[in-house]
């Protein structure tokens, strides 16, 4: 009986000393006040918690012409402003209704990848990551156009990009880069 109160005793204490409570409470509610962008009323859905509005970053990424990517290698949430998220321009709209194709993402080697109609995809990060460096793709957001430099510095000095338009097709409203092109031309032109 002793060695059985004993054992009681000792997995009490365990139980005890390993044992932490925390309690969170939240309180959410639906935001209810408008949200401007450039005195512009935007319909982005917020939700105010504990006094605070949370906005999804793919909702205000639209408004904003930001790109948002989550790099599962670095485990890093990357923004992009003035980036390659096309937004809801008209010709997104008109390229994206006329397909009826869904697409199937995955991630290739760290890379964002789809297979759409065909084709094999590639979704092109602000650095292309290359076995010499890193190339930069700068989103024209006037001229709807990807332009890729050498690299940040080459950009930031000023120095011609290695491709001044690059073809892209638009699928939910991102611009993806056909994979042969991406392996084919542009990696050879960063990598010179």
């Amino acid at each position: 009986m002793k060695k059985f109160l004993s054992g009681l005793l000792i997995g009490v204490l365990i139980t005890a000393s390993v044992t932490v409570y925390a309690a969170v409470e939240y309180n959410i509610i639906p935001n209810s006040f408008p949200i401007y962008v450039d005195e512009k009323k935007e319909d982005v859905e917020a939700l105010n918690i504990n006094g605070y509005t949370w906005i999804r970053l793919g909702s205000i990424s639209k408004v904003l012409n930001a790109s948002v990517i989550f790099d599962e290698v670095s485990s890093q949430i990357i923004i992009t402003t003035g980036g390659n998220n096309l937004g809801e321009s008209d010709q997104t709209k008109t390229v994206c209704e006329s397909r009826t194709e869904k697409p199937t993402y995955y991630t290739e080697d760290g890379q964002e990848m789809a297979e759409y109609e065909g084709k094999k995809y590639t979704r092109l990060t602000y650095l292309i990551p290359t076995a010499k460096g890193e190339g930069f793709l700068l989103w024209d957001s006037e001229n709807k156009k990807l332009i890729i430099y050498k690299s940040k510095e080459s950009y930031e000095n000023g120095d011609n990009p290695v491709i001044d338009s690059v073809p892209y097709t638009p699928i939910e409203g991102r611009a993806w880069v056909e994979y042969d092109y991406y392996t084919d031309t542009i990696l050879p032109l960063i990598e010179e």
